[in-house]
């Protein structure tokens, strides 16, 4: 997904990605990668998040599925479980909206919305 994350005025990119356990059909890490590109075109610096998770984990560190770039902020979704869920099938649908701290390097947090489904 492509879209100006840091404010700069310049196309950023962002994709997720996850590490995948074929023998236990579920991944054994994934995460975040955000590439920051310069005047000219080029990827000059990058950062990524990583979070460990597997079969019915709660999704408490997952950052989600990203949706949309707009006026500086990520929204994103993911599945999650509520305590009485069986692991086939998720409940609650989780919004989140982020916001990257260009001072500390970091996403902030900015908005979290629960659905239950």
């Amino acid at each position: 997904m492509k879209g100006d994350i840091n404010g700069d005025g310049l196309e950023d990119v962002l994709f997720r990605y996850s590490v995948d356990d074929i023998e236990n059909q579920t991944w054994l890490a994934c995460g975040w990668f955000i590439a920051f590109s310069n005047d000219k075109n080029e990827f000059e610096n990058y950062i990524y998040f990583d979070w460990s998770s597997g079969k019915c984990a709660p999704a408490l560190f997952d950052l989600g599925f990203p949706t949309s770039i707009n006026e500086g902020f990520i929204s994103s979704y993911i599945d999650d479980y509520d305590k009485d869920d069986a692991c086939c099938c998720p409940s609650i649908k989780r919004k989140m909206k982020f916001t990257y701290d260009k001072e500390f390097n970091f996403l902030s947090l900015v908005n979290v919305e629960s659905i239950k489904q």
